[in-house]
């Protein structure tokens, strides 16, 4: 296996083990992830898809119930833009 794939397999593996079966939001964890905004004054709360952590890279990084709510739409809005493969390519380029 090239170590391309490698990487692919082991980002996915800890940052969105839902990546493939997703659509740019994991349902349970993206409620979690608004619930804690609302309430916690961490900067993150987790629970990000790779969508919405390429969505807070390339256009912002605030923090609360709005910016985890315009995260959200972002990576919706980039899950219907490219595929897949293009948008690990993407994650891959911009944070790390």
């Amino acid at each position: 296996m090239p170590p391309r794939a490698k990487l692919s397999e082991a980002v996915i593996a800890v940052e969105d083990e839902h990546f493939y079966s997703n659509f740019a939001v994991n349902a349970l964890a993206g409620i979690g992830q608004a619930a804690l905004a609302r309430f916690d004054a961490s900067p993150d709360p987790g629970g990000s898809t790779v969508e919405q952590q390429l969505a807070k890279r390339l256009y912002g990084r605030e923090s609360g119930l709005a910016a985890t709510l315009r995260a959200i739409a972002l990576g919706a809005n980039l899950s219907l833009a490219y595929s897949k493969a293009e948008i690990l390519d993407m994650y891959l380029n911009v944070v790390y």
